[in-house]
């Protein structure tokens, strides 16, 4: 999503890992685990020391792994950071744990104002899907979309051997 923001014009994007449990996007966009967002909040780093520059987004990773993710991201400094982003960047993209499995991510809703929804193909259950929607809005913040993953269309044995 952000790759695709920048490439339709947007010229400050700033994605933010905030999936402390079980970071991943640092792999995903080729940066850096560590200094991240939890040594942000915690206060041993200044926001700039975490940026990393990307080539045409900049990525906030998780960082190490210590601490609880409630207590951090339910921390005024964590709504601090994100109101600093806001004014910063054209648009701020937060990567969150899983809405069902984990506290800290209502936490964050509290501080955004719009939210793409993801569900795993042929593992997320259409109504466990719309209680989640339903919380979002809940929350006060517009569900801006969703995304199906990890979707397969494997090819019919049939159709495999005339390829």
């Amino acid at each position: 999503l952000s790759r695709r923001l920048v490439e339709q014009g947007r010229k400050r994007v700033v994605v933010v890992d905030a999936n402390l449990r079980n970071p991943s996007l640092h792999r995903f966009l080729g940066g850096t685990r560590s200094p991240g967002l939890t040594e942000f909040l915690k206060g041993d780093l200044h926001f700039t020391q975490v940026t990393q520059r990307l080539p045409r987004l900049h990525f906030i990773s998780a960082g190490r792994g210590e601490g609880d993710p409630v207590h951090l991201l339910e921390s005024p400094r964590f709504a601090e950071s994100l109101e600093l982003l806001a004014k910063d960047y054209e648009v701020v993209l937060v990567d969150t744990p899983a809405l069902v499995a984990y506290p800290e991510t209502e936490a964050i809703l509290r501080h955004v104002d719009g939210c793409v929804l993801v569900a795993e193909a042929d593992r997320s259950r259409a109504p466990a899907v719309r209680a989640v929607a339903d919380r979002i809005r809940d929350a006060g913040v517009s569900l801006i979309g969703a995304v199906l993953n990890k979707r397969s269309y494997p090819i019919p044995e049939r159709l495999y051997r005339h390829l």
